[in-house]
């Protein structure tokens, strides 16, 4: 009789601790969220293969850079930054998070700009991240301040990024940029 009884409080124990762990098993966005380097405007943060530093961000109404003329009904978003892989060579990625909105550097920009760039491990690169945002970025909830991320390739997933807070009220608008290509940098 003891032993049914150790048998069954067992069972019920266990079935309880499963029970436990299945409803305290993170989110699939908590397992596979990035490593997140948080730095201000200016600081220099580095991860497993990426590391960045945003020096600046300035709001422009048309950008060129080389032979390539960007006009847009929205507004042009330029990143200054400067970025070098640590491990293998890679091409850096970024996203700018405004809300719950996320955009990607505009693919339309020339291929010197910094996210067609390829990083050598140790080789800091510098340049912009073009972002083509719509008219309204101001009316977004939560437009006074856009996250970026800046990370090794496409996918954050399980990999380090370095985050840097732009306050959108702060910066300047002009009615063109001449943007420089990438060039190598020196920390």
């Amino acid at each position: 009789m003891r032993t049914r009884l150790a048998s069954v409080t067992a069972a019920l124990v266990l079935l309880a601790l499963a029970f436990v762990v299945a409803r305290t098993e993170p989110e699939s966005e908590v397992r596979f969220a990035p490593f997140v380097q948080t730095v201000a405007i200016g600081e220099r943060a580095t991860g497993r293969n990426i590391a960045a530093q945003v020096d600046g961000a300035e709001f422009a109404d048309t950008v060129s850079m080389g032979s390539w003329t960007g006009e847009t009904r929205g507004v042009w978003l330029v990143v200054e930054a400067q970025t070098a892989a640590m491990l293998t060579s890679s091409l850096p990625g970024a996203e700018l998070h405004v809300g719950e909105r996320t955009w990607i550097p505009s693919q339309r920009a020339d291929y010197s700009s910094l996210q067609k760039t390829t990083l050598a491990p140790g080789l800091p690169m510098a340049g912009v991240f073009v972002f083509e945002l719509p008219s309204d970025i101001a009316s977004v909830p939560g437009a006074d301040r856009a996250v970026l991320w800046i990370m090794s390739g496409s996918d954050a997933r399980l990999d380090s990024v370095v985050q840097a807070t732009i306050d959108l009220g702060t910066l300047g608008r002009s009615d063109r940029l001449d943007l420089a290509p990438a060039e190598r940098a020196t920390w």
